[in-house]
């Protein structure tokens, strides 16, 4: 693990988690054009953390050398014996020392100009921000249709099991999203697979979740880990996990 203290003395406003398993060829652009992206909305106080999985190849490598190069607002961890993207996330939040908690993909698909609309709806009065595919303005830039139903199906099923503060969210499978610390403070998060969302929704303490537009974009470089059979079957998966989650988790405030 690499875990280079930030050189900034004040606390950062926004904590953005990368996970990573296989992204090298997308990693420096990304981190690239998020810093550029914050900086530009006056968010110069910041911390980027990449979380990756002990890539083959090599994106961890170069995730602890862009840290050293980063000034003190990047920082890596590297998880061996362990992977999965949801697990990543909590990881990485739990060494963000910054109020607002985030997390978008390395690969491309998320637009950085997203994380700036996410912190204007918590300083709204959201609890929750959500980056939507679902809602007026969104939209996906390119899927197959077997994918496209497969998560159709999953966030249909899935808002079913929503407790009634987040079950009007469109989108609560996204992968992009901004959260208050409290939501999450002394909760213990169990998350499935990919979807970190549907974890915090369920078990977080909140009461407003609010969703902002965006265009899903086909990844940067490299090949998508999520393919057309596997969402299938993520699909299934995680609308009985949904459901069972909604009958054992705790009361919200």
């Amino acid at each position: 693990m690499t875990d280079s203290p930030l050189a900034h003395t004040q606390v950062p406003r926004l904590a953005l988690v990368l996970p990573t398993y296989n992204e090298a060829a997308n990693l420096e652009r990304m981190l690239r054009d998020i810093q550029q992206t914050l900086d530009a909305a006056g968010l110069a106080q910041h911390e980027i953390i990449v979380v990756d999985d002990d890539s083959p190849d090599g994106t961890g490598d170069l995730a602890d050398s862009l840290t050293a190069a980063s000034a003190g607002r990047v920082r890596a961890l590297r998880r061996r014996g362990e992977r999965g993207l949801a697990t990543a996330v909590v990881a990485g939040w739990k060494l963000a020392r910054s109020e607002v908690l985030a997390v978008m993909d390395a690969d491309g698909q998320h637009p950085s100009s997203v994380v700036p609309q996410l912190l204007q709806a918590l300083d709204e009065g959201a609890d929750v921000a959500v980056a939507s595919r679902y809602i007026a303005g969104s939209g996906i830039s390119r899927w197959n249709p077997v994918r496209l139903v497969a998560s159709k199906l999953a966030t249909v099923i899935t808002r079913l099991a929503l407790p009634p503060a987040a079950r009007g969210i469109r989108d609560p499978l996204s992968g992009c999203f901004a959260l208050r610390r409290a939501v999450i403070e002394g909760v213990e998060l169990k998350p499935l697979g990919f979807k970190i969302l549907l974890e915090v929704l369920m078990r977080g303490r909140y009461s407003s979740v609010r969703e902002v537009s965006y265009v899903f974009a086909a990844r940067g470089a490299g090949k998508s880990k999520l393919g057309a059979r596997v969402a299938l079957l993520d699909a299934m998966q995680l609308a009985r996990s949904a459901w069972q989650t909604r009958h054992s988790s705790r009361p919200r405030k």
